[in-house]
């Protein structure tokens, strides 16, 4: 008579290694996925509540570099962040960071220097990504 695993033990057997299995497949999916998927920007219900105008631009040019006067209107309570200025001409673009954020309800103005002569256009972005505007300030 032939001596063998009971069935018992067999079944245990079986069932631990598809659990070890099943827990490493599991692990590797986890990190995969958080490896593989691009993060996304944090977009709050204050940028659903937010815009803005420029109020007024105007520009004091030389050969070949300008000054550009802004005055942006925040037209809600949301504070805009991470103002930049883009200067497009043609395909090539220049950008410059304005240097404080736009409060809630106020109007205030912005000096860039040295920017780009002549441009087609300007575009100001924010911290959030659907609020952007566009002016030719020529």
């Amino acid at each position: 008579m032939e001596k063998g695993v009971s069935p018992l033990v067999a079944a245990v057997l079986l069932i631990a290694a598809t659990m070890a299995i099943a827990t490493v497949l599991t692990y590797w999916a986890s990190t995969f996925v958080k490896v593989s998927l691009p993060p996304t920007e944090n977009v709050t219900t204050e940028c659903l509540f937010a815009d803005f105008d420029i109020y007024s631009c105007s520009k004091v040019n030389s050969t070949d570099h300008a000054n550009i006067s802004l005055i942006l209107y925040n037209r809600y309570n949301a504070e805009l962040r991470n103002l930049t200025l883009f200067a497009f001409r043609g395909v090539n673009v220049s950008s410059y960071p304005l240097p404080d954020n736009l409060p809630g309800n106020t109007y205030k103005g912005y000096t860039v220097t040295n920017a780009t002569w002549p441009y087609d256009k300007i575009a100001i972005t924010t911290h959030c990504p659907t609020v952007t505007k566009e002016s030719a300030c020529q």
